[in-house]
């Protein structure tokens, strides 16, 4: 940004004032439109040099530093220990007049403590509604008209999830799933879970599809079996080598 200075001359012995020059340095460069029909260009630095009564302008992108114009660091120093002495003689009264007041007014410590706990307990109030706006807007209801509603969602939301906990993360009876009665991200048959013929979680049906295998209970005993390869689920987990299903049948063909 542009600064203004003044550059006092010497003055002569016909001078009425001083004479002095206008300098702007740290000017940006300015574009300017020059033909025939946009007329003659106007040097608007030197056309404000004249009205304030300046010898010239002296307009320069570089930083120009008048000695004139520079404050030194020691009348700096006097300024801040200046300000610094003002500041104590003021601050100190008023620290005893405060202090007079602490020992007059016995109840004083206690509205300071009162008005504490008050801002505190706002404070709390105003974190205890943004944290049910924020439990509301997820369940897309409105804090201050359905509270029927948002406790009704509440405790849906902890029944499904307490029923999910007890049937290991299987989801049976999903609307729209072609069996209901299988889980819809494992395909386990509900009754298979529900007798303990098949007591593997979701997520661990889900791992034990991932090597290809398909495990289901084919017998009294209830041990699981691949379909596929005829390989014991138990056999399976302890092998160091986990082979895959496509694997072992490759095997058990070359025999």
């Amino acid at each position: 940004m542009a600064r203004l200075q003044i550059l006092e001359l010497p003055e002569g012995d016909d001078d009425t004032r001083p004479p002095f020059v206008l300098v702007v340095d740290e000017s940006a460069p300015q574009r300017v439109i020059i033909g025939m029909d946009h007329g003659q260009v106007r040097d608007h630095w030197q056309e404000a040099a004249a009205r304030i009564g300046a010898r010239g302008a002296i307009v320069t992108a570089e930083t120009v530093e008048l000695p004139a114009n520079q404050v030194a660091e020691e009348f700096r120093a006097e300024v801040r220990d200046s300000i610094a002495g003002l500041y104590e003689s003021v601050r100190r009264p008023l620290a005893r007049v405060e202090e007079s007041e602490r020992f007059a007014d016995p109840q004083w410590k206690a509205r300071q403590l009162e008005s504490k706990l008050k801002a505190f307990s706002e404070e709390q109030r105003r974190n205890e509604l943004d944290r049910m706006d924020a439990v509301t807007d997820a369940l897309g209801l409105d804090r201050l008209r359905d509270w029927g509603e948002i406790v009704t969602a509440l405790r849906a939301y902890r029944a499904s999830t307490e029923q999910l906990t007890a049937d290991g993360g299987h989801e049976f009876n999903v609307p729209g799933y072609l069996d209901p009665q299988r889980c819809a991200r494992c395909e386990v048959d509900r009754q298979s879970w529900s007798l303990g013929r098949d007591r593997r979680t979701c997520n661990r049906v889900r791992a034990d599809k991932e090597s290809g295998h398909d495990f289901r209970p084919i017998d009294a005993s209830n041990s699981l079996v691949c379909l596929r390869c005829e390989m014991p689920r138990a056999e399976w987990v302890a092998r160091r080598d986990v082979p895959a299903c496509d694997a072992e049948r490759t095997v058990k063909g070359g025999r």
